[in-house]
């Protein structure tokens, strides 16, 4: 996992949480949480010195010290975890590049930069889906039975976003027509140029 990438993602959002667990320590943002191993206890005015954050800076920064959000499970193993199977488009909302993943619940969304940390994983990684106490779904990441990242949906789905794919929908729909009719005409002509040939 790239320290830096986590460094990169809670500078962006300028927020900054630190977890003690008896394993490791987590940092996070509130959305995304990630264990990071075989550092010094993290406090504000190291991991400010460690992220080369400016003094004159620092007030600009929300940092907190408290323990992990008890309804959710930050163990490797989950009863109520699924893999999820991975799509191949994504969507940019809001400023931010958005996966969209297929649950038990609907649609979630995650944020793709909050991926980057993994991206030096050799042995891979795949997404779960697991539910909270009071049923809310939460994605984690995970290499073979590790635990590498947990994360909170992004929220985009409302009426208007539905809206927007409809539109997205007929439009693309209208597109295919246009381009199999066109794609019909010049065969046809093509046939036309070989008879004439023929003859």
């Amino acid at each position: 996992m790239k320290l830096k990438q986590i460094e990169a993602i809670l500078k962006a959002e300028k927020t900054i949480i630190v977890s003690e667990t008896p394993a490791c320590q987590w940092l996070g943002n509130g959305a995304a949480f990630y264990p990071v191993y075989n550092l010094p206890k993290l406090t504000q005015d190291n991991i400010f010195t460690m992220f080369d954050i400016a003094e004159d800076k620092r007030d600009k920064f929300y940092f907190k010290e408290r323990e992990l959000p008890s309804f959710i499970n930050f163990e490797d193993g989950d009863e109520s975890e699924e893999m999820l199977d991975r799509g191949t488009i994504a969507f940019y909302a809001q400023g931010r590049t958005l996966e969209p993943l297929k649950t038990s619940q609907g649609i979630a969304f995650i944020n793709t930069r909050y991926l980057k940390p993994f991206a030096d994983s050799q042995a891979g990684y795949e997404l779960y889906e697991r539910t909270d106490k009071l049923g809310r779904l939460y994605i984690v990441v995970k290499s073979g039975f590790v635990l590498l990242g947990v994360f909170s949906p992004y929220d985009l789905v409302n009426e208007n976003f539905i809206q927007t794919l409809e539109e997205i929908l007929n439009l693309s729909k209208v597109t295919l027509f246009n381009k199999q009719e066109k794609s019909r005409s010049a065969d046809g002509y093509k046939q036309i140029e070989l008879d004439e040939e023929v003859d």
